[in-house]
């Protein structure tokens, strides 16, 4: 009896939100990477984190994770400039990316970047959650440049 109690609970664990991804938060503000990191502690995403965009980009060439959230405003290189590297980049390009920022000026600079999402900050945690499941299952940009 015990053995089909483990089976049920541990297949009920492995369907649960995140289960196996990883996700690589891009973010200077230690304030913000916290609230954002805070927002996956109930999931099973495995976070990665990196303070400046250079880092990021590293990391993401390393680990390949399955979603980028992505500070536009970042020290030495702009979020949209990350984005776009990471786009460039056979072993990155086809990971989504979530860009937080306080800015409402630059959204079309980052659709055109290849972000998959753009949200202003703050968002909420269930918001961030249901956005970032949301770029998973649909991991195209929004915007295409079609030149």
């Amino acid at each position: 009896m015990r053995n089909i109690f483990q089976r049920l609970f541990s297949r009920r664990q492995e369907s649960e939100e995140g289960d196996g991804k990883t996700i690589l938060i891009i973010e200077d503000n230690e304030v913000d990477m916290r609230l954002i990191e805070r927002s996956f502690i109930k999931t099973k995403y495995r976070i990665l984190k990196a303070t400046e965009g250079e880092a990021g980009i590293r990391m993401a060439q390393k680990h390949v994770p399955n979603l980028i959230i992505l500070d536009c405003l970042l020290p030495k290189i702009r979020g949209e400039d990350v984005c776009r590297k990471l786009k460039e980049n056979e072993r990155t390009k086809n990971i989504p990316i979530i860009i937080l920022t306080v800015l409402e000026t630059n959204i079309l600079d980052c659709y055109e970047a290849g972000a998959t999402k753009y949200l202003n900050k703050p968002v909420a945690p269930k918001t961030l959650r249901a956005e970032a499941r949301d770029a998973l299952e649909n991991p195209e940009p929004l915007m295409y440049d079609e030149e």
